[in-house]
């Protein structure tokens, strides 16, 4: 998770929880970063390793769905043999070179049907701190419209109710001041 349960209970105010109420905070927090993360089509949290394959269209670059954590550690792969059935590592620096997301060959990528290979780690280090902040002020607003309408699938942390229900991208809207942050986050799929 991007925003640890203690972080969330800290900018919500609550001082005593049960186990109870923690787990349907984190679950809370685990859906409403889900609903972040499928919007804006990135995956925020802690590096995990990735595969994607490429179709070959005889043009120098590729883009990679997200910038890698260390472009150092990107390996690429082509299909060669009789049948494409063997892979051949190419060598970064030599063969192609990575910037942000893009995968730059030194010619061209050769033609072929997924015949090409990216594997690396997504995700961050430390996540963007734009993207926490809206989090914890979704969060907060789910929190506090849940309060007031007195929703009867909630529970209690301290001073502040919460709505169990499902996490939309409507509850990202509601945060009204980040549009600007989520449309720079924001790209065409892929």
């Amino acid at each position: 998770m991007i925003v640890t349960l203690q972080q969330a209970k800290d900018w919500l105010g609550i001082t005593v929880a049960t186990a109870a109420q923690d787990a349907a905070l984190t679950g809370l927090i685990v859906r409403m970063q889900a609903v972040i993360e499928r919007e804006l089509d990135w995956y925020f949290d802690v590096a995990r390793a990735v595969t994607e394959y490429f179709d070959g269209h005889e043009r120098a670059t590729l883009f990679l769905r997200q910038p890698p954590v260390d472009a150092e550690d990107v390996v690429v792969s082509t299909r060669t043999g009789v049948g494409y059935t063997d892979w051949e590592e190419l060598i970064l620096g030599t063969d192609y070179e990575v910037d942000q997301r893009k995968l730059i060959h030194a010619s061209y990528w050769p033609y072929g049907g997924r015949n090409i290979k990216a594997e690396y780690q997504e995700g961050f280090t430390v996540p963007p701190g734009d993207i926490v902040q809206v989090l914890l002020e979704s969060l907060e607003d789910r929190v506090i419209t849940a309060a007031a309408a007195g929703a009867t699938d909630s529970e209690t942390l301290g001073d502040y109710s919460y709505n169990l229900g499902d996490v939309s991208a409507a509850d990202l809207e509601r945060a009204g001041s980040w549009s600007e942050v989520l449309n720079h986050w924001r790209r065409g799929r892929i």
